[in-house]
Protein backbone atom coordinates (compact mmCIF):
# COMPACT_ATOMS: atom_id res chain seq x y z
CA UNK A 1 0.00 0.00 0.00
CA UNK A 2 1.10 3.46 -0.90
CA UNK A 3 0.74 6.64 0.32
CA UNK A 4 -1.39 9.63 -1.32
CA UNK A 5 -0.30 12.90 -1.58
CA UNK A 6 -2.62 13.92 1.44
CA UNK A 7 -0.34 11.34 3.42
CA UNK A 8 3.25 13.12 2.66
CA UNK A 9 1.56 16.25 3.47
CA UNK A 10 1.27 15.09 6.83
CA UNK A 11 5.08 13.64 7.56
CA UNK A 12 6.03 16.95 5.96
CA UNK A 13 3.73 19.21 8.47
CA UNK A 14 4.42 17.15 11.32
CA UNK A 15 8.44 16.93 10.49
CA UNK A 16 9.21 20.94 9.29
CA UNK A 17 7.22 22.38 12.57
CA UNK A 18 10.25 21.56 14.44
CA UNK A 19 13.27 21.12 10.75
CA UNK A 20 12.00 24.20 8.60
CA UNK A 21 11.81 23.62 5.22
CA UNK A 22 15.14 24.04 3.20
CA UNK A 23 13.62 26.64 0.50
CA UNK A 24 15.69 29.58 -0.48
CA UNK A 25 13.99 32.42 -3.06
CA UNK A 26 14.60 35.70 -4.20
CA UNK A 27 11.58 37.45 -1.98
CA UNK A 28 9.27 37.29 -4.91
CA UNK A 29 6.66 35.27 -3.57
CA UNK A 30 5.43 34.14 -7.09
CA UNK A 31 9.34 32.65 -7.06
CA UNK A 32 8.71 31.31 -3.75
CA UNK A 33 5.53 29.63 -4.28
CA UNK A 34 6.81 28.03 -7.55
CA UNK A 35 9.68 26.68 -5.46
CA UNK A 36 7.79 25.42 -2.51
CA UNK A 37 6.06 23.67 -5.03
CA UNK A 38 8.31 22.36 -6.82
CA UNK A 39 10.06 21.08 -3.50
CA UNK A 40 6.78 19.24 -2.33
CA UNK A 41 6.15 17.56 -5.61
CA UNK A 42 9.76 16.18 -5.19
CA UNK A 43 9.43 14.68 -1.50
CA UNK A 44 5.72 13.25 -2.58
CA UNK A 45 7.42 11.51 -5.17
CA UNK A 46 9.79 9.98 -2.87
CA UNK A 47 7.82 8.76 0.27
CA UNK A 48 4.76 7.59 -1.66
CA UNK A 49 5.98 4.25 -2.32
CA UNK A 50 5.44 3.85 1.64
CA UNK A 51 3.02 3.07 3.50
CA UNK A 52 1.27 5.92 5.48
CA UNK A 53 1.82 3.82 9.06
CA UNK A 54 5.64 3.72 8.01
CA UNK A 55 5.32 7.63 7.53
CA UNK A 56 3.95 8.24 10.70
CA UNK A 57 6.82 5.95 12.32
CA UNK A 58 9.42 7.62 10.24
CA UNK A 59 8.27 10.92 11.30
CA UNK A 60 8.13 10.01 14.97
CA UNK A 61 11.63 8.23 14.55
CA UNK A 62 13.13 11.34 13.19
CA UNK A 63 11.71 13.87 15.77
CA UNK A 64 13.14 11.08 18.32
CA UNK A 65 16.54 11.05 17.20
CA UNK A 66 17.56 14.20 15.16
CA UNK A 67 18.72 17.76 17.07
CA UNK A 68 18.60 20.95 15.47
CA UNK A 69 22.11 21.56 15.12
CA UNK A 70 24.68 22.25 11.91
CA UNK A 71 22.96 21.03 8.75
CA UNK A 72 20.36 19.21 10.54
CA UNK A 73 18.67 22.00 11.37
CA UNK A 74 16.63 22.11 8.08
CA UNK A 75 14.12 19.33 6.81
CA UNK A 76 15.86 16.30 5.98
CA UNK A 77 17.17 15.24 2.40
CA UNK A 78 15.75 12.72 -0.14
CA UNK A 79 18.48 10.25 1.08
CA UNK A 80 17.85 10.43 4.49
CA UNK A 81 14.13 10.42 4.34
CA UNK A 82 14.47 7.23 2.44
CA UNK A 83 17.21 5.35 4.67
CA UNK A 84 14.62 6.48 7.77
CA UNK A 85 11.44 4.68 6.13
CA UNK A 86 13.29 1.87 4.99
CA UNK A 87 14.62 1.49 8.43
CA UNK A 88 11.08 1.46 10.04
CA UNK A 89 9.47 -1.28 7.28
CA UNK A 90 12.54 -3.70 8.61
CA UNK A 91 11.82 -3.00 12.12
CA UNK A 92 8.11 -3.86 11.45
CA UNK A 93 8.49 -6.78 9.40
CA UNK A 94 10.93 -7.98 12.52
CA UNK A 95 8.38 -7.53 14.65
CA UNK A 96 5.80 -8.99 12.51
CA UNK A 97 7.41 -12.28 11.40
CA UNK A 98 9.75 -14.70 13.02
CA UNK A 99 13.02 -14.55 11.78
CA UNK A 100 14.02 -17.41 9.91
CA UNK A 101 17.41 -19.25 9.68
CA UNK A 102 17.57 -22.39 7.77
CA UNK A 103 14.13 -23.08 8.02
CA UNK A 104 14.29 -22.50 11.98
CA UNK A 105 12.84 -20.04 14.69
CA UNK A 106 16.17 -17.91 15.29
CA UNK A 107 15.38 -14.80 17.23
CA UNK A 108 18.36 -14.84 18.82
CA UNK A 109 20.23 -11.71 20.06
CA UNK A 110 23.33 -12.91 17.80
CA UNK A 111 21.29 -13.98 14.57
CA UNK A 112 22.01 -12.72 11.32
CA UNK A 113 18.82 -10.77 11.01
CA UNK A 114 19.43 -8.84 14.45
CA UNK A 115 23.02 -7.96 13.44
CA UNK A 116 21.97 -6.81 10.32
CA UNK A 117 18.88 -4.51 11.50
CA UNK A 118 21.11 -3.15 14.17
CA UNK A 119 23.68 -2.52 11.10
CA UNK A 120 20.46 -0.80 9.53
CA UNK A 121 19.86 1.09 12.81
CA UNK A 122 22.61 2.95 13.28
CA UNK A 123 22.84 4.46 9.96
CA UNK A 124 20.76 7.45 11.32
CA UNK A 125 21.17 10.78 13.23
CA UNK A 126 21.65 8.90 16.51
CA UNK A 127 24.48 6.65 14.86
CA UNK A 128 26.39 9.88 13.28
CA UNK A 129 26.41 11.23 16.43
CA UNK A 130 27.69 8.32 18.39
CA UNK A 131 30.38 7.56 16.03
CA UNK A 132 31.33 11.17 16.43
CA UNK A 133 31.26 11.24 20.43
CA UNK A 134 32.36 7.54 20.91
CA UNK A 135 29.34 5.32 21.79
CA UNK A 136 28.63 3.94 18.43
CA UNK A 137 29.69 0.20 19.72
CA UNK A 138 27.19 0.47 22.97
CA UNK A 139 24.20 1.78 20.85
CA UNK A 140 24.87 -0.83 18.76
CA UNK A 141 24.79 -3.22 20.90
CA UNK A 142 21.58 -1.94 22.26
CA UNK A 143 19.91 -2.04 19.02
CA UNK A 144 21.27 -5.40 18.65
CA UNK A 145 19.61 -6.29 21.49
CA UNK A 146 16.22 -4.70 21.42
CA UNK A 147 16.04 -4.54 17.65
CA UNK A 148 15.57 -1.10 18.35
CA UNK A 149 16.96 2.52 18.95
CA UNK A 150 16.90 3.91 22.24
CA UNK A 151 14.37 6.37 23.19
CA UNK A 152 15.42 9.87 24.58
CA UNK A 153 15.12 8.61 28.50
CA UNK A 154 17.24 5.32 27.64
CA UNK A 155 20.48 7.46 25.70
CA UNK A 156 21.64 8.42 28.95
CA UNK A 157 21.97 4.60 30.42
CA UNK A 158 23.96 3.84 26.64
CA UNK A 159 26.36 6.59 26.99
CA UNK A 160 27.26 5.56 30.46
CA UNK A 161 28.07 1.50 28.95
CA UNK A 162 30.43 3.24 26.82
CA UNK A 163 31.88 5.64 29.33
CA UNK A 164 32.51 2.45 31.68
CA UNK A 165 34.15 0.60 29.05
CA UNK A 166 36.24 3.75 28.52
CA UNK A 167 36.81 4.12 31.74
CA UNK A 168 37.86 0.65 32.68
CA UNK A 169 40.32 0.58 29.66
CA UNK A 170 42.00 3.01 30.01
CA UNK A 171 42.91 1.72 34.02
CA UNK A 172 43.95 -1.14 32.44
CA UNK A 173 46.15 0.35 29.71
CA UNK A 174 47.78 1.88 33.12
CA UNK A 175 48.05 -1.44 34.90
CA UNK A 176 45.77 0.05 37.55
CA UNK A 177 43.80 -2.93 37.47
CA UNK A 178 45.82 -6.20 39.22
CA UNK A 179 43.28 -9.55 38.67
CA UNK A 180 44.44 -13.16 37.06
CA UNK A 181 42.18 -11.29 33.89
CA UNK A 182 43.73 -8.37 33.62
CA UNK A 183 45.82 -9.58 30.35
CA UNK A 184 42.33 -11.09 28.79
CA UNK A 185 40.20 -8.02 29.80
CA UNK A 186 42.95 -5.67 27.81
CA UNK A 187 42.58 -7.63 24.75
CA UNK A 188 38.81 -7.20 25.12
CA UNK A 189 39.08 -3.92 25.60
CA UNK A 190 40.72 -3.55 22.91
CA UNK A 191 39.05 -5.67 20.65
CA UNK A 192 36.10 -3.67 21.37
CA UNK A 193 38.19 -0.32 20.50
CA UNK A 194 38.64 -1.68 17.12
CA UNK A 195 35.00 -3.11 16.59
CA UNK A 196 33.82 0.54 17.42
CA UNK A 197 36.21 1.85 14.38
CA UNK A 198 34.94 -0.25 12.14
CA UNK A 199 31.32 0.23 12.67
CA UNK A 200 32.06 4.06 12.67
CA UNK A 201 33.80 3.64 8.61
CA UNK A 202 30.48 1.74 7.87
CA UNK A 203 28.23 4.62 9.04
CA UNK A 204 27.02 7.19 5.71
CA UNK A 205 27.16 10.68 5.75
CA UNK A 206 29.63 10.61 8.38
CA UNK A 207 33.22 12.56 7.71
CA UNK A 208 35.58 10.02 8.05
CA UNK A 209 39.15 11.06 9.50
CA UNK A 210 41.26 9.86 11.89
CA UNK A 211 39.72 10.49 15.67
CA UNK A 212 41.22 13.04 17.17
CA UNK A 213 43.52 11.28 20.63
CA UNK A 214 41.48 11.82 23.93
CA UNK A 215 43.83 13.40 26.41
CA UNK A 216 44.55 11.21 29.74
CA UNK A 217 43.54 8.35 27.94
CA UNK A 218 45.53 5.36 26.35
CA UNK A 219 42.18 4.09 24.41
CA UNK A 220 39.09 4.80 23.62
CA UNK A 221 36.23 1.86 23.95
CA UNK A 222 32.66 1.54 22.49
CA UNK A 223 30.17 -0.75 23.76
CA UNK A 224 29.96 -3.90 21.84
CA UNK A 225 31.83 -6.79 23.22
Amino acid sequence: MSSTSRDVAKFIATVSAHFPKPIKTSGDPKTAEQAEALWTTTIVGFLAPFPPDILDKAALHILETRTRKGEDKWFPEPAELIRVCKLMQRNAAFKATPLLSHGAKDQGEWSAARIELANEMIQTETGREAARKGWIGALWDFARKFARLPQPNELGDVKAVAKGLDDDLDRLERGEIDCPQAKALLRLGRNVQAKRAVLAAKIDGLDHEKPKPVAGRAAAAGGSR
